[in-house]
């Protein structure tokens, strides 16, 4: 039996609330978390991004700006895969600051690295999850799978190959959508990523400490209609390709 794999856990400096939070919850269970300092969006002006490519963003997403909170999610998440790939560990377990830890949902976590299948990542937490199609279960009976349907939203918990981490890296390696999107689009740059059929852990209280923002945030930011024709078609294409991946499993 392996080892537990590490738990990285990104949290904004100013959010001290949610650290205390789920650094206690992970005491409770005799669990050591890894902090990953967020970057904080909202104190870097979008003249100072690095890594973005607001055109592609435009014409992927549909939104003509990207929100300080999604800039700042997206180099975080790079920072966490870059931990866990230095860790050295061969599975890493990366999280968001407003999860509630369970002694169930990390065992399970720890029973998908032992299942011996190979994946990128395998997604914990979702919005949403239709059309699934299993491809492995641990030995609760748990499914793991890929989904006909998306996106599926959130990446507030996935677990992680070291190689994964890498492959991740490189193709988050320039923003064009939220990493949430682009997390789950396995088949832009080989690997697979997985999830699960039920989420594995809840959500705290959603107090916005650290949040991206609410839907009326992103309403003021949605292009009009004629604009997000190019936004159709790669949605079309994406959908064509996410179908395909499921059905022949990656």
């Amino acid at each position: 039996m392996m080892s537990a794999p590490p738990v990285f856990v990104i949290n904004l400096d100013r959010a001290e609330g949610r650290w205390s939070r789920i650094s206690g919850q992970a005491e409770a269970l005799g669990v050591e978390l890894r902090r990953v300092s967020a970057v904080d969006g909202r104190e870097i002006p979008p003249e100072d991004w690095i890594d973005v490519d607001f055109a592609a963003f435009r014409s992927r997403h549909g939104r003509g700006r990207i929100l300080p909170g999604e800039y700042g999610c997206h180099r975080s998440h790079l920072m966490a895969l870059e931990a866990m790939e230095d860790s050295g560990a061969p599975y890493g377990l990366i999280l968001e600051d407003d999860l509630i830890l369970s002694a169930e949902g990390l065992a399970e976590t720890r029973a998908i690295a032992e299942a011996g299948a190979a994946f990128d990542a395998v997604k914990l937490m979702n919005h949403r999850v239709r059309g699934f199609l299993p491809k492995f279960s641990t030995p609760s009976g748990l499914e793991v799978g890929l989904a006909m349907h998306g996106p599926l939203g959130s990446s507030a918990a996935y677990l992680v190959s070291r190689e994964g981490a890498r492959n991740l890296r490189r193709r988050l390696a320039r923003m064009t959508l939220p990493v949430d999107v682009e997390l789950e689009r396995y088949w832009s740059g080989g690997g697979v990523v997985y999830t699960t059929r039920r989420n594995l852990f809840a959500f705290s209280d959603p107090a916005q400490e650290g949040g991206i923002g609410g839907s009326d945030v992103y309403k003021t930011t949605k292009l009009p209609a004629w604009r997000r024709l190019p936004t159709l078609g790669f949605r079309a294409r994406d959908y064509l390709k996410r179908v395909a991946g499921a059905v022949r499993g990656g």
